[in-house]
């Protein structure tokens, strides 16, 4: 997808490009998560129309085939009684096609949708993984 916004991201494998989603990408990101997540396309597909009001995803891509996305979720604030309040995102989501991983392209999205974040005026990015396997991550 020639001139489309790329981010930021450094130490991609060769060809690999990060960028905010489109709304074309919507048959490949529920393609993607209905694969990985074994979601019923129902679902995937509701939770697809509520981007961008929602938030947003970046995605990971070489020659305009995905390989991987993470959803960044917008419209929270935590209020704390000893500080102003701040802007929150929410790292959600994060996947990758099987023969994509092991070349951080798991990071790669992650990091791609912190700078999404920041852009958008976000002070902090939560994730809360979904199985402790990934706690480490």
């Amino acid at each position: 997808m020639e001139g489309l916004n790329k981010l930021s991201v450094s130490g991609l494998p060769d060809g690999v490009h990060i960028r905010e989603y489109i709304p074309e990408d919507g048959q490949s990101l529920q393609n993607l998560w209905s694969r990985i997540f074994a979601d019923p396309p129902s679902l995937v597909n509701s939770f697809l129309q509520l981007l961008p009001e929602m938030g947003t995803a970046c995605v990971a891509e070489r020659n305009n085939d995905l390989l991987g996305a993470a959803y960044l979720l917008d419209g929270y604030t935590l209020v704390a009684p000893d500080r102003a309040p701040m802007r929150v995102g929410y790292l959600y989501a994060v996947a990758v096609t099987e023969d994509a991983r092991g070349h951080g392209l798991g990071e790669a999205v992650s990091r791609g949708a912190a700078e999404l974040g920041q852009k958008r005026g976000m002070d902090i990015l939560c994730t809360l993984p979904a199985e402790s396997s990934l706690y480490h991550w």
